[in-house]
């Protein structure tokens, strides 16, 4: 019962993301690497779960690239206290560490967190 009832929450958290409005999105580099990529992270989408995780819409960008104009992009969910995360993908959830404290989609969503 305990797993339906944190399934039905991500999938309310993700409807939430779903609807947000394109034009609410507010795009902000979160982070460029030592190759130029710019790390875009949606701040109207941050959402804190009741769950625990802090979920948001991401993308990745080119070097010479301006803030991204889809509607859709990937949504993340990071655990903030435990550096857990989980990513929707093909409508499903997938559990795992694919962020560390040191990566800058971490350090973006948990800037206080201490980790």
């Amino acid at each position: 019962m305990r797993v339906i009832a944190k399934f039905c929450l991500l999938f309310v958290v993700a409807s939430v993301l779903a609807a947000t409005p394109a034009l609410a999105m507010n795009w902000k580099i979160y982070a460029p690497d030592e190759n130029g990529t710019r790390y875009w992270l949606d701040t109207d989408s941050i959402v804190k779960g009741g769950d625990g995780y802090t979920y948001a819409y991401y993308q990745f960008g080119t070097p010479d690239g301006s803030a991204p104009t889809e509607t859709s992009a990937p949504i993340i969910g990071i655990k903030c206290e435990t550096g857990d995360s989980i990513k929707l993908a093909n409508g499903q959830w997938v559990p795992g560490n694919h962020f560390t404290t040191a990566a800058f989609l971490f350090n973006a969503l948990c800037p206080t967190s201490g980790k």
